[in-house]
């Protein structure tokens, strides 16, 4: 009998999704790649599916390790995985300077300048980061959880830190996005898939991104959007 909250091989019981009409039941899991899948009670209580799929990618990579793709440099796999695909550690030619700030500095890549802070009580974090070029805004509490209060919780402090930064001499702001900005949609995504989301985290991000762009408008900076985890990074040339 599947329990929510246990975990099994890689994948962690959330909640109760469905019963179908042969009365099997269904469960949301997350599994440890960070990836949420619907699985069937006795898929997972038997341990025929131990994961969402990405052990499948386990043991049979490609290694690219080595390879050059424009100016960056592939070094090794990291033992992370986005969706079913290796994530790889790389290394780029033009030498920036990174700080990498959150509440937590533990996982972040011991190359980068850390700084472990509370992000949304700086007053003046342009300075108090030395003044990068760049902010690259990846944050965001219960990523994972997208029906989290958080998401909507936390859109004023993300506001509050984007508006400084615009109004500061940084000269360009990115922010990471994620598919669910877009909502349910059938057919291939690109970037101009006008976007509906359904779920608080969804709503939160697109709503932050479009502020974002806002104020880079207003205020002359370079705007980026990059799709698809949990930190804020300042690139310093």
């Amino acid at each position: 009998m599947v329990e929510i909250g246990k975990k099994y091989n890689k994948l962690t019981v959330l909640e109760l999704d469905h019963t179908d009409k042969h009365y099997h039941k269904f469960f949301k899991c997350r599994c440890d790649c960070g990836k949420e899948v619907v699985l069937r009670s006795d898929k997972i209580d038997s341990g025929k599916t131990k994961s969402c799929g990405c052990l499948n990618t386990i043991g049979r990579i490609n290694d690219i390790s080595g390879q050059r793709f424009g100016k960056i440099t592939v070094l090794r796999p990291t033992e992370r995985r986005s969706s079913t695909s290796v994530v790889w550690e790389c290394k780029c030619d033009c030498g920036n300077e990174v700080v990498a700030a959150d509440f937590k500095v533990d996982h972040i890549d011991e190359r980068a300048d850390r700084r472990e802070c509370d992000l949304f009580s700086i007053e003046d974090p342009y300075n108090y980061f030395g003044k990068p070029d760049v902010l690259l805004h990846l944050a965001w509490r219960d990523g994972f959880v997208h029906y989290s209060d958080a998401h909507i919780d936390d859109l004023p402090k993300h506001y509050a830190f984007i508006k400084t930064f615009a109004e500061s001499d940084v000269k360009m702001i990115a922010a990471m996005g994620s598919m669910h900005e877009i909502g349910f949609f059938e057919g291939s995504i690109k970037w101009d898939t006008p976007c509906n989301p359904t779920t608080p985290y969804g709503i939160a991000k697109n709503g932050l991104r479009q502020l974002t762009e806002m104020f880079c408008k207003q205020k002359g900076k370079k705007f980026r959007k990059i799709t698809n985890q949990m930190t804020k990074v300042l690139y310093k040339h």
